[in-house]
C-alpha cells in the first residue's frame, strides 16, 4: 500500500511540474521501437510531447544500460526534460530473474550489465532514478533543492503480442516489482497466439514483415512500420491510453477534410476524417444532411467514400458527433467536394534522376519521387502548364498526380510517410537532367503522403501562388515534385506519355461563395499576421473550442476557451495550417493559415 500512495503522490508532483512545459518523451529499445515503426512518435504527437528516441536496431538492454554506465547515453539537459522514461527491451530473456540482483547498483561490472539482461535492466532503473534524484544537489538544474530531486517515471512494455512466452511474464513481474506502468500490447493488440488452431498461420503475421519461429511456431516479428499502418496506430493507440493514466486524458475529436476537395466526373470522392484521443472511435456525420454512422474505427485519418455523388453537384460532409468508451468528444472541420469546371493538362513533364546526372526521362511513362536521405537514388519531378485564360481570378485550383505505384528498397526498411513538396517558378523548359535541373523554385504547398493513399489521387492547393502569377501576367509556369523529408519508397505517377487516363492536372473551380451568415462570422474572426511567424492574434477574443490543425491532420493546439488573443506559434514548422474555432452560437468555423 506504501508504494501505491508513494506513486501517486510522485505522479501528481510530476503533472504540477510538467503541466507548465511541454511534454518530453524518452525511449530506448531495439528494432521495435526506433522511429521508422511510428508508434511512439504518434503517441508523443497525441500529448504535443517531444520525443526522443534512442532505439537503435540489433541493440538491446544491454547497450541502453552500458550507454549509462559510461554516462554517454542521454545529457544532463535529456535528463531534465524527460517527464516518462519508456523502455522497450523485447529480447525472449527472463528480465525478472533476481538471482544476480545487487541492492546497491554501482557494485555491478560493466561486463555484467553488458552481457546479463536481468541485471542490464536493474542497473537501468536504479541507475536512471538515481540520476533524477542527484538533481536537487546541482544548482543549474531547475530540480535543485527539492527534497527528491527530478521525479523518476519509467514505464516499461511487453512484446507487442503474445508469443514471447518468456519475456512477457517477466517484464509483468518486474514492473510490478518495481510498481512501474506498463504497456499491455500483448493483452490489447487484438487477437492472440491461443486463438489459432495447431496449423493454422499465426495472424501475428499479417501485420509483419518477417517471421520467426518460437517453440516450433512461425509467428510475425517485426511489425510493419510506418505512421500510416494499422498495427503502429494500434500500438500507439494502447500506448496511449495507459500513458493518460499518468498525462491526463487526451480530449476525443474529430476533424473533417476532404481527400481531393475538386474531382472531375470519373472520379470517386472521399473525405477524410482525423482523430485525437484513445481509439476506438465512433463517428456520426452528415452528407448534405442525411446522417450516417461508423462504428469502432481505430484508424486515422479514416478515408470515407463519398456514395451516390451526383454529377456536377457539390457535397458537404460535417462530423456531427465523435466518442470512444468513455468520452464524448468534439467535432471540427468538413469536406467540401465540387466537380472541376476545367481540367488543364500539362504541356511538359519530366523527373531527373540523382544516380544517371546527364540522363534525361522525358519521354518516360511515369513521373518518380524519391527521398535522398536513405541512398543517392534520389528522384524530383517536374510539370508545366499553360494558363492562358483558362484560370479565371476567382478560381481554386489544385494540382494533382495520381498515386499508382510504390516500391521499397530491399535493403531499406519501410518507412510510410512522405512529405511531399510543391514549388513552382515561371519558366519553360524543353529538356532537363540531374546535372542541369533547376533551383529558383518558390515553395508552395506541401502534404504528407501515406503508403495507404495508393491508387488514388493526391492534390496540393496551389490557388495562391497561381492567382498572384496571374495577375502578375505570366501565362505558364513549372512545378517541381520533391520528397522533402521521410519516406523510403520509389512513388510513381503517370506522366503524360502513360496509356493511363490519370494524368497530370490542374484543375480549377469557382471558389465557393459564404452566405450572409458565414459573412458576417468571418468578418468577425480575423487572424493576423497571415503569412505568420512566432505568433498569430485573433482577433474578437473570447472564443470557445479553438483548435490549430497541421494539414496532415495533427493538432498543434487546443483550447476550450481562449481569453488572450495571442497565440505563441514559434515552435511550429513552416507550412499551413487550419484554424478551427466555435462560435457563440455553437457554429464550427475555419480559417487557413500559413507559415
Amino acid at each position: 500500500m506504501k508504494k501505491k500512495i508513494l506513486l501517486f503522490i510522485l505522479l501528481l508532483s510530476t503533472v504540477g511540474i510538467i503541466a507548465q512545459t511541454k511534454h518530453t518523451f524518452m525511449l530506448t529499445g531495439a528494432s521495435f521501437a526506433v522511429k521508422e515503426n511510428g508508434w511512439f512518435e504518434l503517441g508523443c504527437e497525441a500529448f504535443d510531447a517531444k520525443p526522443i528516441n534512442k532505439s537503435v536496431s540489433g541493440q538491446a538492454i544491454l547497450q541502453t544500460a552500458m550507454g549509462m554506465y559510461n554516462g554517454t547515453f542521454y545529457t544532463k539537459a535529456e535528463l531534465e526534460e524527460t517527464d516518462v522514461f519508456v523502455i522497450m527491451h523485447v529480447h525472449n530473456q527472463n528480465v525478472a530473474n533476481t538471482e544476480w540482483i545487487k541492492d546497491d547498483y554501482t557494485e555491478y561490472t560493466y561486463s555484467a550489465i553488458s552481457t546479463n539482461y536481468p541485471i542490464a535492466y536493474d542497473y537501468v532503473i536504479k541507475k536512471y532514478k538515481d540520476d533524477c534524484l542527484k538533481l536537487k544537489d546541482d544548482p543549474t538544474s531547475k530540480y535543485f533543492g527539492l527534497e527528491n530531486g527530478k521525479p523518476a517515471l519509467i514505464m516499461l512494455c511487453t512484446h507487442w503480442h503474445d508469443s514471447r512466452t518468456i519475456y512477457n511474464p517477466a517484464i509483468r513481474t518486474l514492473a510490478e516489482r518495481w510498481n512501474l506502468p506498463l504497456v499491455k500490447w500483448d493483452e490489447n493488440i487484438g487477437f492472440s497466439r491461443k486463438d489459432v488452431a495447431s496449423g493454422e498461420v499465426q495472424p501475428s503475421r499479417q501485420y509483419a514483415g518477417d517471421t520467426e519461429n518460437i517453440g516450433g511456431v512461425i509467428y510475425g516479428w517485426h511489425p510493419l512500420r510506418g505512421k500510416g499502418q494499422y498495427i503502429q496506430q494500434k500500438m500507439a493507440s494502447i500506448f496511449i491510453e495507459e500513458m493518460e493514466k499518468i498525462m491526463g486524458e487526451i480530449p476525443v475529436t474529430v476533424r473533417a477534410t476532404a481527400k481531393n476537395s475538386i474531382i472531375i466526373d470519373e472520379d470517386e470522392a472521399y473525405a477524410s476524417f482525423a482523430f485525437t484521443g484513445v481509439s476506438p472511435w465512433n463517428l456520426t456525420y452528415e452528407i448534405n444532411g442525411k446522417e450516417y454512422e461508423i462504428k469502432d474505427i481505430n484508424q486515422s485519418p479514416l478515408l470515407v467514400k463519398i456514395e451516390d455523388i451526383v454529377q456536377g453537384q457539390t457535397v458537404t460532409v460535417e462530423p456531427t458527433k465523435v466518442s470512444n468508451a468513455s468520452t464524448q468528444g468534439t467535432v471540427s472541420g468538413s469536406a467540401v467536394i465540387t466537380f472541376a469546371q476545367e481540367n488543364i493538362a500539362p504541356f511538359f513533364d519530366t523527373f531527373v534522376h540523382n544516380a544517371n546526372t546527364s540522363k534525361t526521362y522525358m519521354d518516360a511513362d511515369s513521373l518518380e519521387l524519391k527521398t535522398s536521405t536513405t541512398d543517392n537514388y534520389s528522384r524530383e519531378a517536374f510539370v508545366s502548364f499553360k494558363f492562358d485564360d483558362l484560370i479565371k481570378s476567382d478560381d481554386m485550383v489544385m494540382l494533382r498526380l495520381f498515386f499508382g505505384n510504390l516500391i521499397y528498397s530491399v535493403s531499406n526498411p519501410p518507412i510510410e510517410s512522405h512529405l511531399i513538396e510543391v514549388a513552382g517558378n515561371l519558366k519553360e523548359y524543353a529538356t532537363m537532367t540531374w546535372a542541369t535541373k533547376p533551383t529558383d523554385f518558390t515553395p508552395i504547398a506541401e502534404t504528407t503522403v501515406e503508403k495507404s493513399e495508393l491508387g488514388s489521387f493526391i492534390s496540393w492547393d496551389v490557388t495562391d501562388w497561381v492567382q498572384e502569377q496571374i495577375q502578375a501576367g505570366a501565362t505558364k509556369a513549372t512545378f517541381r515534385l520533391k520528397v522533402k523529408s521521410g519516406g523510403t519508397g520509389l512513388f510513381r505517377f503517370p506522366s503524360i506519355d502513360s496509356s493511363s487516363p490519370n494524368k497530370p492536372a490542374l484543375l480549377t473551380v469557382k471558389k465557393i461563395s459564404l452566405d450572409i451568415g458565414d459573412q458576417e462570422a468571418a468578418a468577425d474572426f480575423r487572424i493576423y499576421p497571415n503569412p505568420f511567424a512566432d505568433y498569430i492574434t485573433i482577433a474578437n477574443a473570447p472564443l470557445k473550442n479553438v483548435s490549430i490543425f497541421s494539414l496532415d491532420g495533427n493538432c498543434v493546439f487546443r483550447t476550450s476557451n481562449l481569453t488572450s488573443d495571442r497565440i505563441d506559434t514559434a515552435s511550429f514548422p513552416a507550412g499551413m495550417y487550419i484554424v478551427s474555432y466555435e462560435t457563440q452560437e455553437g457554429n464550427v468555423r475555419s480559417e487557413k493559415i500559413v507559415k
